[in-house]
């Protein structure tokens, strides 16, 4: 299989995985999520505070928020770069159906119906969202905001008894952000390679010495030329 079609492949299979444990569990997923054109609008701009959350981390000189950038360039953007735009679409709807199923149709659900009664408002969207952190573990502070993301998805559903919105939050999210990692890792490509387009002084880019006397002897003159012109004795 192709790298650029494992994410596809892996965001594909959450989707049967929450249908199976959703079932197992008792939970009928299809029931959480319907079309509805007004939530779905919902979704779309919901997406916008996290977008202006990523444009705003990502200028800040914060090593932590450097490190993630560092690790997004060597670990996810490999896999994404030879993606086609179809490739990323359909790997973002996949990423929002299979992991809000899973985390929020299943593990929030389960989560909230074990917890005591006073517990179940808030158990069972930081369980989820600790296990979604830690699922996107790519670093602390990487795994923390994915943790803020995760409870604002559980938000999102509780406020519209829709999966369909943090569904379609999550998925827009996932491909703009995949788009614009892209963009800042092609724009250092090319200001690296413009750097390195630069004349160089090093002394790699100069002829061994063996050529350059070679060189200084092929050049010189010959013959009575070589001590200069001869002068007659007075």
């Amino acid at each position: 299989m192709p790298p650029n079609w494992l994410p596809l492949f892996f965001e594909g299979s959450l989707i049967f995985l929450a249908i199976g444990l959703g079932y197992l569990l008792g939970y009928d997923l299809f029931a959480l999520v319907y079309w509805s054109g007004t939530d779905f609008l919902w979704g779309c701009l919901a997406t916008v505070p996290l977008l202006l959350g990523l444009v705003l981390l990502a200028g800040l000189p914060w090593r932590p928020l450097r490190r993630i950038r560092e690790a997004t360039d060597e670990l996810l953007l490999p896999l994404f770069r030879e993606s086609t735009l179809l490739q990323l679409v359909a790997l973002c709807v996949a990423a929002g159906f299979g992991e809000e199923l899973l985390f929020r149709g299943v593990i929030q659900s389960w989560a909230t119906d074990l917890a005591p009664d006073y517990w179940q408002p808030w158990f069972g969207p930081v369980a989820a969202s600790l296990l979604f952190g830690l699922a996107h573990w790519v670093t602390h502070l990487y795994a923390a905001l994915a943790m803020l993301i995760s409870l604002y998805f559980a938000w999102l559903w509780a406020w519209s008894g829709n999966l369909l919105v943090p569904i379609t939050a999550h998925g827009m999210y996932d491909f703009f952000a995949i788009l614009y990692f892209l963009h800042l890792g092609r724009k250092s490509q090319a200001e690296a390679g413009v750097d390195s387009s630069e004349p160089s002084s090093s002394p790699e880019s100069s002829p061994p010495d063996d050529v350059m006397a070679e060189r200084i002897l092929r050049e010189a003159p010959s013959g009575p030329d070589r001590a200069g012109p001869i002068r007659p004795r007075p």
